[in-house]
Parts: structure tokens; sequence; C-alpha cells
């Protein structure tokens, strides 16, 4: 790992504490739901990396052998031959499985891994109907790109620094670590996908670890028993307690980061937790660590596409295992004799940068085709091709969704149908945007005097007051922007129909629909921020929240305005067209047309259905979405599909073809009352 006349000594517990980081991700990944914080894994390696870099360029400085040359090469030693083996394995899976838009995105991450860049993409790929983490081969290596991003202006600021002399090196980490760390609290809440993805919120880990580094403290035994078993727990705690609600990296992962530190510094030889790291199983996992995170992504997201339904725990496991055997293997044949020059034809730089970049230029020339042409769909039949690109968002314009990121203000919302007319407003989430394009049109062509209505949605949030939640990626003001939205509809009141529709359930049953036939609905619980509420019992914040959307509804009618309510839509669990597409590409008989439950979905809808149902006024007409999609092809059954084309574009958003028959009804109830 360094040049022949320093060498770092080994530490064994590096290695045990490696395998503490690995495992966790991996399991977090596969879907247990006991390792809920398994990601924090990924931030203890950023200490280890930025100790370990530390530790290899302080040393060589000061025996003066430090080369930028020697370094670098190295690094891509160390990195690149078994990233460029998973990629180049990944491509016949992604090509054979992939459905079109799936294999564009996936072509453009190859590209974007190779110019250490994946971090930048996903960082952009990360608004709201973006295709699913857990079905991107590639996703795991954003942590990757920060760490060579890291890898490029840290030796040189570290050699840059060193002239002021050690003390003064230490101090300015510690100011670029107190300043990313308070970049990173800022941004967790205001911009959560930056903050995730980017190196300057995530320099403070590393930073840590550079200090570990330059940690010179004298052993006293039961002092270092203690704190390195207390590192232990801290990151044991972090594994087990955080889940996707906590804003993450912000001072949450003091926890995680501070534990690997004190494992790193006080876990020396003889204590209790330097022998627990340093036992065999543990060792070796750490040792092929590096090969085992690589593998572990891909395995789980090709299992995954190659499905329609979420694959079972025992699959999972099992590629769990699968991802330590093949990174023992790559290990052993790929990595170790690269970085130890035993191959005759690497041994040398030049060789070795002479292969590196002739598999990066294929790479990059592969992953170019792929996106270029779109993700191939000359690969796929006709019949699949009409089927996916139902997939397509049922709005067809952009720029109306406010989003964490992206807000829209009330007063430049778009509006649909008569500008010249603009009476009613549609309020609600993610699913009343779904609705609005079709809805426009329908009124334009069935209303016999069009008028205009005005798009007042957010992603993730309930058309309600004091409603925040936080998630993995920070926190969705949802309160500011309903006040926004109420103060435009006051002040507005030409305005006088208002339609609201959101998908009720999820707020008030946080967890992600399982329909009990297979399909389970990917991502998280919707939390809702507890601080807004008297109470942290469930049960007593869904009754809080039902309030609330009583009160929303009262808040309307007080202003004078007429209330459409859009009661819940039947979920489906499955993403509809990627569950026949692929059903259809790999020949799994299906019984047609897609459907779930309908007793499973008045179960799921019972409380949302009980909060609507309690406002009466004269002012209120109600539409209900199950008399479209339930007990209609199919008694007993909501259906997701007519046979031939989906409803829905993944599995609760209603696609063109599904919000054109909720609109249909829509305006339909909207004559027969009277109101258009």
């Amino acid at each position: 790992m360094v040049a022949a006349n320093v060498k770092l000594s080994y530490r064994a517990e590096i290695d045990g504490l490696r395998a503490i980081a690995v495992l966790p991700v991996i399991l977090f990944h596969a879907g247990f739901t006991a390792f809920s914080g398994g990601f924090v894994g990924v931030d203890v390696f950023f200490v280890i990396s930025g100790y370990l870099i530390t530790s290899i360029i302080a040393q060589e400085i000061e025996a003066g052998s430090f080369s930028f040359r020697g370094f670098y090469e190295r690094r891509a030693r160390r990195i690149l031959p078994v990233l460029f083996l998973v990629m180049l394995c990944c491509i016949p899976f992604s090509w054979m499985w992939m459905m079109p838009l799936e294999f564009n995105a996936f072509s453009t991450s190859v590209v974007s891994v190779c110019l250490s860049l994946s971090n930048v993409l996903f960082w952009r790929q990360s608004g709201y109907f973006e295709a699913a983490g857990e079905y991107k081969p590639l996703l795991h290596t954003w942590s990757l790109a920060v760490e060579e991003q890291f890898y490029i202006i840290f030796p040189i600021a570290i050699l840059l620094l060193w002239r002021l002399g050690r003390t003064k090196a230490k101090l300015c980490i510690v100011l670029v670590a107190v300043l990313s760390l308070t970049l990173s609290e800022y941004a967790s809440r205001y911009h959560p996908s930056f903050n995730f993805y980017w190196l300057p919120t995530r320099a403070w880990e590393l930073m840590a670890g550079a200090l570990c580094a330059f940690a010179s403290i004298k052993p006293y035994s039961l002092r270092d028993n203690i704190l390195s078993i207390a590192g232990l727990v801290a990151i044991a705690i972090s594994v087990f307690v955080y889940d996707e609600t906590i804003p993450f990296p912000s001072l949450f992962a003091l926890v995680p980061v501070l534990g690997a530190c004190a494992v790193i510094i006080f876990g020396r030889d003889g204590n209790t937790a330097c022998n627990l790291l340093s036992v065999k199983p543990l060792v070796g996992v750490g040792l092929i660590s590096y090969s085992a995170y690589l593998w572990h992504q891909p395995l789980f997201a090709f299992a995954r596409v190659r499905s329609p339904a979420e694959p079972s725990s025992h699959i999972m496991l099992l590629l769990a295992i699968s991802s330590l055997l093949l990174a023992y293997l790559s290990w052993r044949f790929v990595e170790m004799p690269v970085r130890a020059r035993s191959v005759g034809a690497l041994s040398s730089s030049r060789s070795v940068i002479v292969m590196l970049s002739a598999t990066a230029t294929v790479l990059i020339a592969a992953g170019l085709a792929g996106h270029l042409n779109k993700g191939f769909p000359s690969r796929m039949s006709d019949s699949i091709l009409r089927v996916i690109s139902s997939s397509d968002d049922g709005n067809a314009r952009s720029g109306c969704l406010s989003e964490l990121n992206s807000k829209v203000l009330p007063s430049q919302s778009c509006i649909y149908g008569n500008e010249q007319k603009v009476h009613m407003a549609l309020l609600g989430d993610s699913h009343a945007h779904a609705l609005a394009f079709a809805l426009g049109r329908e009124l334009s062509e069935r209303s016999g005097q069009p008028a205009g209505f005005r798009e007042l949605t957010h992603s993730g949030c309930p058309p309600i007051s004091s409603y925040r939640r936080t998630t993995h990626g920070g926190l969705y003001d949802c309160d500011q922007f309903y006040a926004a939205a109420m103060e435009f509809l006051a002040s507005n009141p030409d305005i006088n129909i208002v339609l609201i529709w959101a998908r009720w359930q999820i707020y008030v049953e946080f967890a992600p629909f399982n329909n009990g036939e297979g399909g389970i609905e990917t991502g998280g619980k919707v939390i809702p921020d507890r601080s807004a509420f008297r109470t942290s019992s469930d049960i007593d914040v869904k009754v809080e929240i039902g309030k609330l959307y009583q009160k929303s509804i009262e808040a309307l009618l007080a202003m004078g305005k007429r209330v459409v309510l859009i009661y819940p839509q039947p979920e489906v669990g499955w993403n509809v067209p990627l569950y026949l597409s692929k059903s259809m590409l790999i020949g799994l008989p299906i019984k047609r047309p897609l459907s779930t439950s309908y007793e499973r979905f008045k179960i799921r809808t019972s409380f949302a259905y009980d909060q609507l149902d309690s406002v009466h006024s004269e002012k209120i007409i109600r539409v209900y979405p199950e008399r479209i999609f339930c007990n209609t092809f199919l008694s007993g059954r909501c259906v997701a599909e007519d046979g031939r084309s989906p409803f829905y574009l993944d599995d609760d958003h209603v696609n063109f073809i599904g919000a054109s028959r909720l609109a249909t009804e829509i305006v339909h109830v909207l004559k027969e009352s009277g109101w258009i």
C-alpha cells in the first residue's frame, strides 16, 4: 500500500471494524428491517478511509518518499480492478433483464462511475418519480465517487498544510471538519439530496478519520477499554435504532462516526474491543469488505429487476451470502494479485495504467451507446413496449409539482384549461398532480362552460395544516406549503371550487402497502414529525391527523368555497407497468387484468374514509375512485389495468389512462351537481 521504505503496521482490528461496517450495509440493502440503520456502515468506511490515507501520506511525507504518482497508482490498483470487473459483469444482465428506461439509466451510471461522478448523477436523479434505488445496480458507487474526489483534493491539501507544521495542519483539518459538519446539518433539512451525495457535506467524516491519524494518546488500560467498547456500542445503536426517518448525514451521524474514531484510537492491542474485532471471521470479512460492498448491490438490484414481485427474504439472504463468496473470489484472484504486483503483465506501472485505461474506455463506450440509443428499446417486443410506455408521468406538464428541493409558489402555479376563467383549484399531493393534466383536458372537452383551475400540489404532503414529515432525505415542510396555498385561496374569491385529493391512507397508516399477494410497495414508512403533535403514540398521532383532515375541509368551507372531496384510490403494491412487462419478458403467467383485493383496500382505507365522511355540508360533493377501479371488471377486486393498458404509472400513481377515467367521473359528478 505504501512505498517500500514506509509501511503501516498492520492492525487486524481495523479489518474487523471494516466487517462491522460492511455487514450492516449489506443486510440493510437486503431489506432486513432489524438493520434499519445499516446505512451508517458507509460513514464508518469514510472514517476508516480518512484514517488510513492520512496515516500513509503523513508517514511518507516524514520519510521523504511521498509522490503523487505512487499515491494515485496505489489507489487505482486498490479501487479500479474489482470495480471494473463488477461493472463488466453487470452489463449482460442489464441487457437481458432491464426495460429500456432502466437500461438507459444504468448506461448513464456506467459512464458516471468511470468519471468518478456517480454521486453527482444520483443526486440529479433523486426526483420524486425517479426509479427506486433498489433497482439501480451501481447506486452504491456514489460513496466511491466521494472517496475518489477526496483522494484528488486531500493529498495536495495535506502536502501544503504540512509546510505549516503538524499542529497547524491538524487545526486546519479540524476547521474543515467543523465547517463541513455545520453545512451537513443545515443541508440535511433544506438540501437533503445534496447533503447525502456530495463531498462537502461528507468531508467531515473523512476528516474525523484523518484526525485519528494524528492522535497520540498514551495508553491507559481502563480508559481505553471503556472508550473503545463505547465506540462499538455507539455503532451498534446507530445500526439498530436509526432508520430512514433520520435526516442523514447530520449531527445524528456523530454517533457512528465518533464511535468509529473511538475504536480506532482506543482499540489497542489486548483490550476487549480489539480482541473482539480481531477474531478471524471478522478479520476475514474485513479483508474482503471492499469487494463485498461492490458485489452486494448489483446482486440485490438484479434480483429485484428480474423478479416482477419483491424477492423473498430467503432469496435476499442467499444473495447476501453469495456476495461474500464472490467477494472472496475477486479479492483472491483480482484484488490481491494486482495490488501485490504478483501478475507479471500488471507488475509495472505502465502496464496497469494501460489495462485500466483500456477497460475504462470500453465501459464508457458501452455506457454512451446505451444512453444515446435510449436503452435500446428494439430489444423488446411491441407488446412490452406498449405496456412500459404507460409508466410515463400521467401529467405531461413539468414544473407544476412542488417537491422537497423545488417549490412552486401558489401565485406561479400551473393553470389548466381556460386561463381567463380560473374558478377552481386542485389541492393535494403528487397523486393530485398525476390527475391534473387529464382533468384539465376533460373539463375542456366535456364541460359546457369550460373553466380553468390552478394546481396547488406538493409531493409527499397531505393538504392539511400543522403537518411535517421527516425522511432519510430531509424534512418535508408541508405546513408552510399548505399555509401559502390556503392564503392564496382566501385572497382569490374567484376560485370558488376546490378539489382535494391525496393518498389519504398513507398519511394515517404510515406503512407502505402490502397487497398480500406478493406485491409490496418499495420505500419506507411515511412518518410525520412528532413535534407538531401533542403525543408520540402512533395511534394518537393517527387520530390527530384525522382531525386535521376534517379541519382543513372546514377551513375551506369557512372561506365560502365549495369542496370536491376525492376519496382514496386503490394502491397496487406492484409497480404495474414493470410487473406486467417483466412478466411478459420472462414468460411468467399471470391472471389478467392485474388486480388486488377489494376487501384489503377497504380495510386499509377505513380510517381515512371515516374522517372524510365526518364532515357534512351542502357545499361538499364526493367522488369515489373505487367506483372506477373496483368491482367493475372483476367482483371483489380492484383492477390496475383493463387487460391491455395499465391504469398506473407505478404502484400507486395513476397514469394518463387511469387519470382520464377518474377525471371523467369527477366531471360527471360536477355536472350532475350543477357546479359546472
